[in-house]
């Protein structure tokens, strides 16, 4: 309590993932921009392999690893859902697709994701499927194997919803979705 805890250190992650467009920059898609303590954005040539572009895919930041990590979204040119798993290394400057083991969660976009220091994992939480908003939860170990389980919390779930925020709250060690 009474302490600012910083996210992302001195930069600041942000992941462009935009529609095609004749009118967008050559950069635009699955670029990854940084913006540094000076105030100045970079955008990072992530080159090939990257993911499709898409709309509304739930992402968080591994510290751990130094990687941006981006779960689903809906692709932009066919508006089909995605289910797949991309993490963007920061040190590197490239993207790599991690196989899915485990149950994965369904296609979806507009969920949200948190990493969990604790745990080393990312928690997702909700968004859209093709069948409607969802309020499951799912965990994905970042070590050694990307690993997918399915959680039932207990208590009563919040309602379906997507298109909404959730944070890591490192005091009581837990997401708070809002």
């Amino acid at each position: 309590r009474g302490r600012a805890m910083p996210v992302f250190g001195l930069r600041l992650i942000a992941i462009i993932a935009v529609a095609l467009c004749t009118s967008l920059p050559s950069h635009a898609g699955a670029a990854v921009a940084s913006l540094d303590s000076c105030r100045s954005w970079f955008v990072h040539d992530p080159g090939t392999p990257k993911p499709s572009d898409r709309h509304y895919p739930a992402t968080a930041f591994d510290p751990t690893r130094h990687r941006f990590v981006l779960f689903g979204g809906q692709r932009a040119v066919s508006g089909t859902l995605a289910d797949d798993v991309w993490v963007f290394d920061l040190d590197l400057g490239g993207w790599t697709q991690l196989p899915n083991s485990g149950t994965p969660p369904s296609a979806r976009y507009q969920g949200t994701a948190i990493y969990d220091p604790v745990r080393d994992r990312l928690i997702l939480f909700g968004g859209s499927s093709a069948s409607g908003f969802l309020n499951d939860v799912w965990v994905v170990t970042l070590s050694p194997t990307l690993t997918w389980q399915q959680l039932v919390p207990l208590g009563t779930p919040p309602i379906a919803r997507a298109q909404h925020t959730a944070v890591y709250d490192p005091e009581g060690d837990r997401m708070l979705v809002f």
